[in-house]
């Protein structure tokens, strides 16, 4: 009898305990979540930034790419959803050819190569970076979530603010505990997720605004280490509150063990909160190179034009054959009817040409397919 009353108070202990524990876990998962809103609403709170900064990178299994400096210049205006910015680039053992600048404004994308005659403008951001395996779409990253994300630099563009916010939520395991780390309290919190053996942990500092200092990530035999150093700036914006922004950013990645990649990022120059006006992002402001030619793509169409930096502003362009034609007359041939005549006579056989290109090419192609 005493034995069945020993199991039965055993099983009421357990059955008591099991709503404790659960009302533990939400605990923690409500306070995670917390301080996860509150890193987001603080990078919420930055509505333009202007930031130069150098991204040094070292790859050791990619021999190529070690010792590769890169230097970034960008400007957000996230109220209105534009950005602009420039990167240059220097790979000792693997030349990347000249600096990058590119903008985004109302739907439009530009970017040009000073090393390159061409340059391109299309509509629609993402989709078309990741169409043309641009370098732009790297460095059009949100400068916002530099330094409190679980990845490098080079993998912040794949994430937007609302991925941080919604981080907890994602994994089934939250912990949370407080600690004292080198003699500074710090709140360390741990998402993991086992069926994937996937783990993210983030060491927040309440001297920084809860903002974190370090971030590991495991997943699987591969590790990602983060560590970041703040710097306080004043937000131009808000009769200048101040703000924390990463001044250092150091990241690491270890496969089984092994070191694959170490990068880091040092800042030049933050201003917060600078209002900025739209010209800032058009052609004229990004200052390209005269007779630079730009390939421009709106859904269907494909416009060719050239800059005329004494103009400011794109003239229709002409190919390099029609230039000869002009050179080579007594007089500009556009201005004269033999001239205008000589163009269409030769345009038309271009044309010709093409068609029965084509026409022979589909021709071929019919015979192989009844083959």
């Amino acid at each position: 009898m005493w034995l069945r009353s020993l199991k039965l108070c055993v099983l009421i202990s357990f059955a008591l305990s099991l709503p404790a524990a659960s009302g533990q876990d939400e605990e923690m998962k409500s306070r995670a979540q917390a301080m996860f809103q509150r890193m987001y609403e603080s990078r919420l709170a930055i509505k333009t930034i202007e930031v130069d900064f150098e991204h040094n990178l070292k790859l050791d299994d990619v021999e190529e790419l070690n010792g590769c400096q890169r230097k970034y210049s960008l400007h957000f205006d996230y109220e209105n959803d534009r950005f602009r910015g420039q990167l240059s680039r220097d790979c000792p053992n693997w030349p990347e050819g000249g600096p990058l600048t590119f903008a985004f404004a109302d739907g439009r994308f530009l970017e040009f190569r000073d090393a390159s005659v061409q340059g391109r403008e299309f509509y629609g951001k993402s989709d078309r970076m990741y169409e043309q395996g641009s370098l732009a779409f790297e460095v059009s990253a949100d400068p916002r979530l530099f330094g409190v994300l679980p990845v490098s630099f080079s993998f912040v563009a794949n994430y937007t603010l609302s991925d941080l916010a919604s981080m907890v939520g994602k994994f089934p395991e939250v912990e949370v505990r407080d600690e004292i780390v080198e003699g500074s309290p710090k709140t360390r919190v741990r998402l993991s997720d086992p069926s994937i053996e996937w783990e993210v942990t983030y060491w927040f500092d309440p001297r920084l605004d809860g903002l974190p200092t370090r971030i590991v990530m495991v997943s699987g035999e591969t590790r990602d280490e983060g560590i970041v150093e703040w710097s306080q700036f004043s937000d131009h914006s808000t009769d200048g509150a101040i703000r924390w922004y990463p001044a250092k950013w150091k990241h690491t990645r270890n496969e089984a063990g092994v070191p694959k990649r170490r990068s880091e990022f040092v800042l030049g120059k933050c201003v917060l909160g600078q209002p900025v006006s739209k010209e800032n992002f058009s052609w004229a402001h990004v200052d390209p190179p005269d007779g630079l030619v730009v390939r421009e793509i709106k859904g269907k169409s494909r416009v060719m034009k050239e800059w005329d930096a004494t103009l400011g502003e794109f003239v229709p362009w002409q190919p390099v054959f029609l230039r000869d034609i002009q050179e080579a007359a007594d007089t500009p041939p556009l201005r004269t009817g033999l001239g205008k005549f000589a163009l269409i006579v030769l345009n038309l056989f271009i044309a010709l040409a093409l068609v029965v290109f084509a026409l022979r090419k589909r021709k071929d192609k019919d015979k192989r397919l009844t083959k």
